[in-house]
């Protein structure tokens, strides 16, 4: 693949736009053929002639200064005077130009046909590009725009193309017109330039949420193709997880690291720890999880305690992670630069620079104690009855002594005693013999516990001089813990404003157990204006809630950091033997009846105003806005927030946002001006009355799918179905992933189940079409489960909410499966038989959880509404289906379908109220050089407007959130 063609497929992704290769277009084209047809033409020796412009089916030409403008190859000014007698000739000239013009443009229509089927359309920029294309050309361009367009609304599994041999196959020319108008309401104008990609990197860069992998990889290939890529990266990069894999990247493709770009931008060690992550091949979010670096080179190692040693505060960040460090320790060897960087070293080691002295005497006391315990074990365990293989005392003894053998500063009567009882102790037990209590006494059990005390007096002192040192250092959250557990609230309030976002965040503690209000709000309004602008909207959606008492209380609990992971026994049949084995609890949502009392109106009117007051003066430092429209629907869309662990889809959207079931629909007045619009333009062309109503009709019958008031359309609202697809996560598994639904009402509770082994419900009108048992191959077909249901029943019989699951039941999780999707789409009828139809999806997601089930969405059928969840489904229980989960599933209905967040909407008139903006009310006042906050891309869209849809998350987290 070229270079551009590269770049085009990464912009495709995340713009759903392309750059051709042409420069010129179908325009230049036929500028090109009248002009050079004119020039040869004596009769236009004498006159003066400049074609005005050529746009599609229509030009026009300045002919001794007067206009003349032609249409699909007719002029629009009759005349027949004598001092126009070129008339003739040059109507003869532009119709054969137009001819040329439909030709080329009924092979680029066809294709845009084909793509039609898939639910997207092209602009008219690249329409009038590629219709230039050879043969050849378009017909590479067709294959990888289909396959790509496949790929983004889950359509690889079955597409039958409206063309499928083209472009050999085209439209016939007879259908050209309806076509053409037919498209000409469908495009978006866009201009294209060579800076619209780099620009699309910054974007990435600037992200206030962790980058996935599919755009790690249009990273990677942007700084492998692009020369001069770190220009684009930017001067400070705020999500510290970016900042780890965008430095990796970087050091990937430069053999000596950029220093100048990548050591300004590490100012905290634990970035220089996220680092190490994913160089050893983790996620840069593990930070504070069990995981193991790799052993790192002597480079990485130069590397990182550069960079570490450019960090201020460390050793107070240090005890964030203490754990995690202390691994990160035995690979990185920290002594060995103690003369480079003192400092640095003694900041890292911290107080284990105390107890490193008594590290061999711990092991030499476990030792002992082990010691002891094999003893005991020989006392009940007669070798006699033991096969050697299966010895496991006498494999522990041979472990205890190995290490003993690598300790140091052992006493010599003490190791020589011990040396002598591993020696009779190996002896008797390889040997097989007959094994009595005697054993015991090989072991001077007082000249052991003489020793053991002296070690423990040893211990005892360095402790006191490590808890000296710490006491001597004191880190900030031990004195803030100390003084609220005190009840001193104001000395911690006082304390916490010495970092404003730790007081933010501290907030509802602070008002909650305090009774100085005054000086918690005088210092919050202080402190507030130096905070980030993604904790200021937390504190803003927190407490827009907190004057009300809540039925339930959820919160989001993240998932263990390792150090307490849950232990759980399994029997296995092969071995006839338990097996203990550690599992991590994954993030999820919980909820408690046990709500907080509200507080005082007035008091979080105040925190609010200074919420505002705070944002407004962080965005007056942001460029001016011209005009600004706000769609309504913003206001049930959410900021981006808990984006960590979103999945990959055809758009991204914030959990807890609302979407109408059909909101990608045309409006009626948008039907009806295509429809009246196509009719004018017919009416222009053709002069038969009989040709005319038929192409009339032909065009109503195309858009009349399109009218979702009509009568088909409002069962077509109400109607959807769900649908799963997924391979094998290898062709040597037979792996099951099942789509469920729960029913819940206005309470919560639980009125209907449909699943693998529940498939239909009559009374509510759910429908499944049944559990495969095998995805088959990887690079197979796969298989595919649907669930129809209609929202208006649901309602009627007393539901609300349709939970939607998607759970491995046989399988590896949900992010190990190299093929698994799920989406939904809009029906006519329920249990249709057709089953995918592209045009028809409303989302399609790539299945990447880091669990074994996951809840994508969840539908509101009073407001006949969508709301977005993506989030870990956590079951009770050993069972791994729907119905196991619905504790969980709770949790995520009072946290979701009203969340404690700010909207979209509200964010965006704070900027209006902040840069000057000027708010326009209506959709149709918006003049060229405007912006429009949209739910999603209209149908039509007004040329130099910019066009903000929700779930362009990236654009909104760089350029409103920062």
């Amino acid at each position: 693949m070229s270079k551009r063609e590269i770049f085009n497929s990464i912009f495709l992704r995340r713009r759903r736009r392309i750059i051709i290769d042409n420069r010129e277009d179908i325009n230049d084209l036929c500028k090109d053929y009248i002009k050079t047809k004119i020039e040869k033409n004596e009769l236009f020796s004498k006159h003066n002639i400049e074609i005005k412009e050529c746009n599609l089916l229509n030009c026009s030409l300045n002919i001794d200064n007067t206009l003349f403008e032609f249409e699909n190859g007719k002029i629009r000014r009759e005349t027949g005077s004598e001092e126009f007698n070129y008339i003739k000739e040059l109507s003869n000239i532009v119709e054969e130009a137009t001819q040329t013009i439909r030709e080329k443009l009924n092979v680029a229509l066809t294709l845009n046909e084909n793509i039609s089927k898939l639910g997207f359309c092209m602009d008219s920029e690249l329409l009038k590009g590629i219709a230039l294309y050879d043969e050849k050309q378009i017909s590479n361009f067709n294959d990888s725009l289909i396959a790509q367009l496949k790929q983004l609304v889950g359509a690889d599994v079955e597409y039958i193309s409206l063309f499928p041999n083209f472009p050999q196959q085209v439209m016939e020319m007879s259908l050209f017109t309806v076509h053409f108008y037919r498209w000409l309401y469908y495009i978006n104008i866009c201009v294209f330039n060579n800076n619209s990609i780099p620009y699309n990197f910054e974007i990435i860069e600037k992200e206030k949420t962790e980058i996935k992998d599919l755009e790690l990889k249009v990273l990677s290939t942007f700084i492998e193709n692009e020369k001069e890529h770190l220009k684009y990266i930017p001067e400070t990069i705020n999500n510290k997880e970016n900042l780890a894999n965008i430095c990796n990247l970087l050091l990937k493709h430069h053999p000596e690291p950029p220093f100048d770009v990548i050591l300004p931008k590490f100012k905290n060690v634990n970035d220089v720890l996220r680092l190490a992550l994913v160089l050893s091949g983790h996620n840069a979010s593990d930070l504070g999880k069990s995981v193991r670096f790799k052993s790192f080179k002597q480079s990485e190692r130069r590397l990182l305690m550069k960079l570490l040693n450019n960090c201020g505060n460390r050793y107070e960040d240090i005890m964030k992670y203490k754990n995690m460090w202390k691994r990160f320790f035995e690979r990185i060897h920290p002594v060995k630069y103690k003369n480079i960087y003192p400092d640095l070293v003694n900041d890292l080691l911290g107080d284990y620079s105390v107890m490193r002295s008594i590290k061999d005497k711990k092991h030499e006391r476990n030792c002992y104690n082990t010691i002891y315990q094999l003893n005991q074990k020989v006392d009940y365990s007669p070798f006699i009855y033991l096969k050697y293989s299966n010895n496991d005392v006498n494999q522990q003894y041979q472990e205890c002594f190995k290490t003993y053998k690598r300790l140091k500063e052992v006493p010599d009567e003490v190791k020589e005693h011990v040396d002598q009882f591993f020696e009779k102790i190996e002896m008797r037990i390889n040997k097989n013999k007959r094994v009595n209590n005697n054993i015991i006494s090989l072991l001077n059990k007082n000249l052991i516990d003489d020793r053991i005390k002296d070690i423990n007096n040893d211990i005892k002192i360095v402790k006191g001089k490590a808890l000296q040192y710490r006491r001597e250092r004191p880190i900030f959250n031990s004195k803030i813990v100390e003084l609220i557990s005190n009840k001193k609230i104001d000395e911690a309030a006082k304390m916490l404003s010495q970092r404003p976002g730790i007081y933010l965040r501290h907030l509802d503690e602070l008002i909650t157990k305090g009774e100085n209000h005054d000086l918690i709000i005088e210092l919050f309004e202080k402190v507030a204006p130096q905070a980030s602008v993604k904790v200021l909207l937390s504190v803003k959606g927190y407490f827009q809630k907190r004057k009300e008492k809540l039925k339930l209380r959820a919160f989001l609990i993240k998932g263990s950091n390792g150090s307490n992971k849950k232990i759980i026994e399994t029997f296995s049949r092969s071995t006839m033997r338990r097996k203990r084995r550690k599992t991590k609890p994954a993030t999820v949502v919980y909820y408690t009846d046990k709500v907080k009392e509200p507080l005082k109106p007035d008091l979080c009117d105040c925190i609010l105003r200074i919420c505002d007051q705070s944002l407004i003066i962080l965005f007056e430092k942001k460029p001016k806005l011209n005009g600004i429209y706000v769609s309504p629907d913003l206001q049930k869309i959410y900021i981006p927030q808990d984006m960590r662990t979103a999945t990959s889809s055809l758009e991204r959207y914030t959990k807890g946002s609302r979407f109408p079931l059909s909101f990608k629909n045309i409006t009626p007045e948008e039907k009806e001006k295509m429809i009246k619009d196509a009719e004018d333009k017919l009416c222009q062309e053709h002069k038969n009355e009989k040709e005319l109503e038929k192409n009339i009709e032909d065009v109503k019958k195309m858009l009349l799918e399109l009218d979702k008031d009509s009568s088909e359309g409002h069962i077509h609202e109400n109607k959807h179905k769900l649908f799963i697809w997924w391979t094998n996560s290898s062709n040597q598994s037979n792996d099951i992933v099942d789509l469920s639904v729960l029913v819940f009402d206005d309470n919560y509770e639980n009125k209907a189940r449909v699943s693998w082994n529940f498939l239909k419900d009559d009374n509510y009108r759910i429908y499944h079409s049944g559990d495969f048992i095998d995805g088959g191959n990887v690079d197979g077909k796969g298989v595919s489960e649907f669930i129809d249901l209609d929202t208006e029943t649901i309602l009627a019989k007393g539901g609300r909410y349709v939970v939607v699951g998607v759970i491995s039941f046989r399988g590896p999780n949900l992010k190990d499966f190299p093929n698994c999707k799920f989406g939904w789409m809009e029906r006519q009828e329920l249990q249709s038989n057709e089953f995918f139809e592209p045009a028809t999806v409303r989302q399609k997601n790539e299945i990447k959880y880091d669990g074994k089930a996951a809840c994508p969405a969840i539908i509101d059928c009073k407001t006949h509404e969508l709301i977005w969840i993506d989030t870990i489904l956590a079951k009770t229980g050993t069972g791994l289906c729907i119905e196991h989960m619905e504790p969980n599933i709770k949790a995520i209905l009072a946290y979701y379908t009203d969340p404690i967040r700010v909207s979209l909407y509200d964010l965006i008139h704070l900027h209006i109220n902040a840069r000057d903006g000027k708010q326009i009310q209506n959709e149709e006042e918006l003049q060229e050089g405007d912006t429009a906050f949209v739910s999603c891309i209209p149908y039509s869209k007004k040329e130099g407007v910019n066009y903000i849809a929700s779930s362009d998350i990236d654009i909104i987290l760089s350029e409103y959130m920062s």
